[in-house]
């Protein structure tokens, strides 16, 4: 049997050089490939294109489209894959290929960080998921980019193209500007405390017309508490006051004091700001120790928001003074 198959395809490969190509390229493997982008940002230790060398992909094989599988099969599971010479992408000494005819699904996200993650596999149809947690040091966090590229096959005709992975931030950036009320006055701020959640499960988007859509973000049912993340400049921030258009210092959005934060529904999440008030020589307020504390009734952090707050330091109330002048010598009442 196999002396006739063989003899088959010598046969045919006499006719012509573009039929004998075609019956290669049926029969040998396909290296599944990526291209790779990063959405742009301002941050400065935040992923970009130059910076981006490092990713872990999953992907699942599927005999029609994702959204309509009633089984999937795991045909990357949680390969490393780093930026080689020319901008190549590889997986170590592992090679992944293309199957004939089912279509494959990709999921992505860097970075890797152990400890920091778990992997939820997709099912039939439903999207993988990513817990990720938070670090607790500001000055460590990181920016967690995730991507997919839903429903794509192999080349029935010519060359395979590479798979397209466009990353998104999926996070939320808080950062704060800082600005004081009163002529005047000095400002000194230590430090400012964010209390926020810090796990949470984002559930890939599956879209097969914009793959630029984020999934969603929901806060695990473990989760109730809120954990401390400390904004502190390496020198305590001095503010000078004003009565009017006061001057806005955008120290705290540097690299350094960006938190990089699970989207939340922001309800019971506070900020707590230590700072004092000085004039003249003399103490207005001190905060110091018994912070002033900002506490968010309704809104949200969304996947991929930049958000950079505006926080007015205020004194003591301003002291006022009114008089008059009496019909008669005698005291009279005055206003207070």
């Amino acid at each position: 049997m196999k002396k006739i198959l063989f003899a088959a395809v010598a046969a045919m490969a006499i006719t012509g050089c573009s039929q004998n190509e075609e019956i290669e390229k049926a029969v040998q493997p396909v290296e599944i490939s990526f291209n790779t982008a990063v959405s742009k940002t301002t941050r400065a230790t935040t992923l970009v294109n130059s910076a981006f060398t490092k990713f872990t992909a999953y992907a699942y094989s599927t005999t029609g489209a994702f959204a309509d599988a009633t089984e999937v099969n795991a045909l990357i599971s949680g390969a490393e894959f780093t930026k080689g010479e020319n901008s190549a992408w590889g997986s170590g000494n592992s090679v992944f290929y293309w199957p004939a005819t089912d279509q494959v699904s990709f999921f992505a996200f860097s970075p890797n960080t152990t400890g920091q993650f778990s992997w939820g596999a997709a099912v039939a149809k439903t999207a993988p998921t990513l817990t990720y947690t938070v670090k607790n040091a500001v000055e460590d966090q990181e920016d967690l980019v995730v991507a997919e590229a839903m429903n794509k096959q192999k080349a029935t005709s010519g060359s395979t193209e590479a798979v397209a992975l466009n990353f998104k931030h999926a996070l939320t950036k808080v950062g704060f500007k800082i600005k004081g009320e009163g002529s005047g006055v000095t400002y000194t701020l230590n430090k400012i405390v964010i209390n926020a959640k810090k796990k949470g499960v984002y559930t890939y988007a599956t879209s097969t017309t914009n793959e630029t859509t984020l999934g969603t973000w929901t806060i695990p049912s473990d989760v109730t508490a809120n954990t401390a993340y400390t904004v502190k400049p390496t020198e305590a921030l001095s503010i000078t006051g004003a009565d009017s258009d006061a001057t806005v210092d955008a120290t705290l959005v540097g690299a350094d004091y960006t938190a990089m934060l699970i989207p939340q529904d922001l309800t019971g999440v506070t900020f707590e700001i230590y700072y004092k008030a000085e004039a003249g020589g003399a103490i207005l307020c001190d905060k110091t120790t018994t912070p002033e504390k900002i506490t968010f009734a309704d809104g949200t952090w969304t996947a991929g928001q930049s958000v950079a707050y505006v926080l007015t330091l205020k004194g003591v109330e301003k002291m006022s003074i009114t008089g008059s002048v009496a019909d008669s010598w005698d005291f009279t009442d005055t206003p207070k």
